[in-house]
């Protein structure tokens, strides 16, 4: 078992415990009550790599905790049925395949309500955060492209990095629904049509450009 139950992130501290059953997270008129068992996952890998490893945890439905400490929902599969997202394992076998020592603590509840509703806030800012920097990165895009500073190819393919990028956040804003009842709804509509906008503007202004061609 390993030794250290308390985790401190911007000195706030988050108390954990061992159970010996798995438990489901529990949520009532819409609050989250319970996050359920969790699993922890510590790791230590090469400088050169991190990078890789921090892009590749963007696509999974977890909470850092601090440095080089994610936690994950251990009933992943009950709100991700098609494995689209990243869970605990695959997070520890891409940092075993770059040459990384990987540590997990499985079935960890997080017993108080005040670090249970941290984490939580924790979480929408930070899919918040993730939603309006799309948004805003849409809108730069387009003024880049109408004053010419970039060209038409450019803007597509930035728009489809974009696209690809939305999709995955899509997909743990319902995951995050699902676990912890929250609703991303109106922010991901709000970049969802910034995104279309930036499209009709960029298809309006190749086909005047080809007119005059």
């Amino acid at each position: 078992m390993y030794k250290v139950l308390k985790i401190l992130e911007k000195n706030k501290p988050i108390v954990m415990k061992r159970t010996k059953e798995i438990k489901k997270r529990s949520i009532v008129k819409g609050r989250i009550q319970d996050l359920g068992s969790l699993i922890v996952v510590s790791f230590r890998a090469p400088k050169d790599e991190k990078e890789k490893i921090r892009n590749f945890v963007k696509k999974a439905p977890c909470f850092r905790l601090c440095k080089r400490v994610y936690v994950f929902y251990q009933r992943h599969s009950q709100f991700d049925p098609k494995n689209e997202l990243i869970d605990a394992q695959r997070l520890v076998s891409f940092i075993r395949e770059l040459g990384g020592e990987v540590k997990l603590l499985p079935k960890i509840v997080i017993p108080d309500d005040r670090s249970v509703q941290l984490l939580v806030d924790e979480t929408r800012r930070q899919v918040e955060r993730e939603i309006f920097d799309m948004r805003q990165k849409c809108t730069q895009l387009c003024d880049k492209y109408l004053k010419n500073e970039c060209n038409h190819r450019q803007l597509s393919d930035s728009l489809r990095k974009i696209a690809r990028r939305f999709i995955t956040v899509k997909r743990k804003a319902r995951y995050y629904e699902k676990w912890m009842g929250l609703d991303f709804s109106k922010s991901l509509m709000k970049t969802y049509r910034t995104l279309n906008k930036v499209r009709q503007a960029s298809v309006r202004k190749n086909s005047e450009t080809y007119k005059f061609h």
